[in-house]
């Protein structure tokens, strides 16, 4: 997972046992939390009469970003987008990743990439773009900056992470550049693959790496995406298990870097999950490559993902609300073909992502351009089959074209080259 999820999940169980060291010290540290009113309605936050929202206070779903700036600020894309689910009814914390490439449609500005919609409008419009494209309920975020990433993981003690040897190079070019980008010492190189301890810097370097295959095959921002969950995984495991000594410093660490809409009551309501036995801490990437139409489709001079949104909306509300796997949802139901571009962009038909991008959705084919229903998606196929809220429309002029080239354009391309980064 990365940065971006860490951050709501340790601050919320963290602010729970904080409260066995004393409320009005709590209250303290969070007087020194970055919070921010929304103040926005339910139409300025893409939130319709037709969207599946949870009647009681069972699950509640919070947008988590990760913004791509090396300061202290909290503007620029966000190079991370997670839902953060905390699942009451299923005594469960739910994460869904949605790759940052992902072609959805940002109101006001058309078709584009996703992490761009934070940059446009903030975290407003970044989670207006969430719940109309995938038909959610957000209301709250949380964002947190790589350099607010790398202290919160030096603040645990590192994270342990399995580095490939391909995984090598990259990983220390990466750190080596955000360290001067922070005017901070470059951290010792990584020198060997296998299982290691990774400080911050070096960790969060490589949850941006996109250029190389992780050991599993994944590759571009699947790989990536799989790195920053990796790191999350880890980060979270390290936080829940400090000793309460550790707290208030760990707390005080995290502050200053992380912007939220929640406040004090909501994230100590929602922290009572926590106090439970067995919770279980569980994953999902959007899209996977079993649905991925061309993960390097060419829209506007950009290299995009590009997969049916009403399939991904339909998949998301069974992982969330009905507790179903992405793998049992996919299995259920046959992935669509056909994208929202697809019915006014002649050239986009048919094609499908090369061998040399790592999906595997080319075999499969269907027109239906709406979520299959299906008996064990009870509540998410209808609710989401029936909603107009998700843009299905194209642009009367589409500029889009097929490509099955690599997408070039990472956080991380052409460092190795010439030790610059180039972000979109």
């Amino acid at each position: 997972m990365s940065k971006k999820k860490s951050v709501f999940l340790i601050i919320s169980s963290l602010l729970l046992i904080l409260l066995s060291l004393g409320v009005a010290y709590a209250l303290n540290l969070y007087s020194q939390f970055q919070h921010v009113d929304l103040d926005a309605s339910d139409e300025d936050l893409g939130i319709t009469a037709g969207t599946q929202v949870d009647t009681g206070t069972d699950i509640t779903n919070i947008a988590l970003f990760g913004v791509d700036t090396r300061s202290d600020s909290f503007t620029g894309n966000s190079d991370s987008i997670m839902i953060l689910s905390v699942d009451k009814q299923h005594n469960k914390i739910k994460l869904t990743s949605v790759l940052r490439d992902s072609l959805v449609q940002v109101d006001g500005y058309g078709y584009t990439k996703i992490t761009e919609a934070y940059g446009l409008g903030g975290p407003t419009l970044a989670i207006k773009t969430l719940n109309q494209n995938f038909q959610l309920d957000i209301r709250d975020y949380a964002t947190i900056n790589f350099a607010g990433m790398a202290e919160i993981i030096d603040a645990v003690g590192g994270v342990t992470i399995n580095v490939s040897s391909a995984e090598i190079d990259m990983l220390n070019g990466l750190a080596a550049q955000m360290a001067a980008s922070l005017g901070k010492p470059a951290p010792a190189k990584v020198t060997q693959p296998g299982p290691q301890i990774l400080n911050g810097l070096q960790a969060v370097s490589y949850s941006r790496i996109r250029k190389v295959d992780n050991p599993d095959g994944s590759w571009g921002d699947y790989g990536r995406t799989d790195r920053q969950r990796a790191v999350m995984e880890q980060l979270f495991e390290k936080a829940m298990h400090m000793s309460p000594t550790q707290y208030p410093a760990f707390i005080q660490s995290i502050l200053p870097y992380v912007e939220t809409s929640l406040d004090i009551g909501e994230i100590l309501n929602l922290a009572t999950i926590f106090s439970r036995d067995n919770i279980v801490f569980e994953q999902a990437c959007v899209p996977s490559t079993e649905y991925t139409i061309n993960a390097g489709y060419s829209y506007n001079g950009k290299s995009n993902v590009y997969y049916n949104l009403d399939y991904a909306a339909g998949l998301i509300h069974s992982f969330i609300y009905d507790d179903i796997p992405s793998e049992t949802y996919i299995a259920q139901n046959t992935p669509p073909m056909t994208g929202p571009l697809d019915s006014s962009t002649a050239s986009a038909k048919g094609s499908s992502a090369s061998s040399s991008q790592k999906t595997t959705s080319s075999s499969k084919t269907t027109t239906n351009q709406t979520a299959p229903s299906s008996s064990s998606t009870n509540k998410a196929s209808s609710s989401v089959a029936a909603s107009s809220s998700s843009p299905s429309s194209a642009p009367a002029s589409s500029a889009a074209t097929s490509s099955s080239g690599n997408n070039s354009s990472g956080s991380e391309s052409n460092l190795v080259d010439t030790g610059t980064s180039k972000t979109e």
